[in-house]
Formats: structure tokens, C-alpha cells, sequence
């Protein structure tokens, strides 16, 4: 039963067959549940405790160290994280997944360098694989390798051209080289694929703060506010300029 378990988020993290094979999980899954639902809610609890559990009782399993890291990254322990994805890799080192989710760590850490060693990585094994380009070429922009990061995340559009992270990596892209028509047009496309793509919205007020528009940027994230979106950042973002805006109003008069 732990292996039909495991089946569906290792699906959802897949590729084409997922879609296929979906169905017949979630079916047998929910048959699995009822079924054992009151031996294993100790195990059930949380990802750690089913990883470690997992791990307890089989030997070099890949995916359980994988999940586990994925526990621990949703709980901020990045070193243990990287640890467990690293053990997925040695046990299994043709699969994507693995370097791709050791890249978000190193993201997350600051440590962009080996993020794109990862990634890199990723692709190798799975050159058709848009995600990976999408979230190579925003580990590229910190370093300001653009035209690099320029070149995945066209790659990562060309793969799959409904992907509004890849727009939303091209936003910050251009924005950072000052082309704010193109920054705002790609902020556009992400958000009519997602409008939940905060931080396009953020990139946005960005934008027009930098052309001298802060009064249009502070009432943009206020819609956001509305829309019940906006995160720490966002908030963050919204009393600078409304501090500005309130610094602009008082030297007009």
C-alpha cells in the first residue's frame, strides 16, 4: 500500500504520463485509504513521518529520500533537504526530479551558482522538459547572465507556451535591463495564464515606480490587497510606496 502511495505525487511531479494515469491512482488510492486509513494515521500525518517510516522498512529507495527532502525544505531545514536529495541522486541518478528540487534549495539559499549546476544537470537527462528551463533562467537572472537566461526561458515557452512562470522570469528578466514595455507585456501573459502569479504584480508596481508612476503602483497593489494575493513582500512593497506617495504629496504642497 506505501508504494500506491507514493504513486501519485510521483505522477504529479512527472510528465505526460501523469495525465493518463491519474484516474486509476486517485481511484486506487482513495480505495487504499478507506481500507487502511485506521492502522496507518500515525504514518499519514505529515511527509517526514512517512518518509522516514518508508525508509525504515526498505533499502535504497529514492523517491522516499526525495519526499523526505521535500518535508524538510516546507519546514526551512535546507541543509537536511539537501542532504536527502543528494541520497536520492546517488540511488537514482537518471531521474530530473532530483536535481531540479536540490536547485529550489539552492535558490532558496542564495546559492544561484550551484542552483544552475543543477538544473543544468536536469536537462541533460531531460532536454524536453520546460520546467527546467523556466527555472533555469531564473536562477541565471541573479547572476546576471541574461542573455543565457534569456535563451532558457524562450526554450522553456517554446516547450510549453502556457507556462506563466516562464513569463514571469522574462518580466523580471527585462526588467532588470530596463526594458519595461517588454517586462509589462510578459507580466501581462503570466497573468492572464495565472492571476495569481504575485510576483508579476509586484514586478509590475515595480515598473512603474521606476518610470516615475508611484502613485499607479501603489493603487496596483492595492488591488492585489483586495484580490487577497498580496504576500510579505508584496505588503512590504506597498508601505514603501505609500510612505513615498505620502513624502510626494506633502512636498507638493
Amino acid at each position: 500500500y506505501v508504494a500506491v502511495a507514493w504513486l501519485v505525487p510521483s505522477l504529479l511531479a512527472g510528465r505526460s504520463i501523469a495525465k493518463r494515469a491519474l484516474p486509476f491512482v486517485a481511484t486506487a488510492t482513495v480505495a487504499l485509504y478507506a481500507g487502511f486509513a485506521y492502522v496507518q494515521t500515525g504514518y499519514w500525518r505529515d511527509g517526514e513521518t512517512l518518509a522516514r517510516h518508508t525508509l525504515a522498512v526498505t533499502q535504497k529507495n529514492a523517491f522516499a529520500h526525495r519526499i523526505l527532502g521535500d518535508a524538510l525544505f516546507l519546514e526551512g531545514r535546507y541543509d537536511e533537504a539537501i542532504r536527502e536529495y543528494k541520497l536520492a541522486m546517488e540511488l537514482s541518478p537518471y531521474d530530473p526530479n532530483h536535481p531540479v528540487r536540490l536547485s529550489h534549495t539552492y535558490r532558496t539559499l542564495g546559492r544561484h551558482e550551484e542552483a544552475v549546476e543543477q538544473l543544468q544537470n536536469a536537462i541533460a537527462l531531460d532536454p524536453n522538459d520546460p520546467v527546467s528551463y523556466a527555472s533555469l533562467g531564473g536562477a541565471l537572472i541573479p547572476l546576471r547572465r541574461y542573455t543565457e537566461a534569456r535563451q532558457a526561458l524562450v526554450r522553456a515557452i517554446e516547450l510549453d507556451e502556457r507556462d506563466p512562470w516562464a513569463y514571469a522570469h522574462l518580466a523580471s528578466l527585462y526588467r532588470m535591463v530596463r526594458d519595461y514595455p517588454q517586462s509589462f507585456e510578459c507580466c501581462r501573459r503570466a497573468l492572464e495564464l495565472d492571476d495569481t502569479v504575485v510576483v508579476c504584480h509586484r514586478i509590475i508596481a515595480l515598473n512603474l515606480r521606476d518610470q516615475g508612476r508611484p502613485a499607479e503602483a501603489e493603487k496596483w497593489l492595492r488591488s492585489v490587497v483586495d484580490m487577497s494575493l498580496a504576500d510579505g513582500e508584496t505588503l512590504k512593497l506597498l508601505a514603501e510606496l505609500s510612505a513615498l506617495n505620502a513624502v510626494n504629496s506633502y512636498a507638493a504642497e
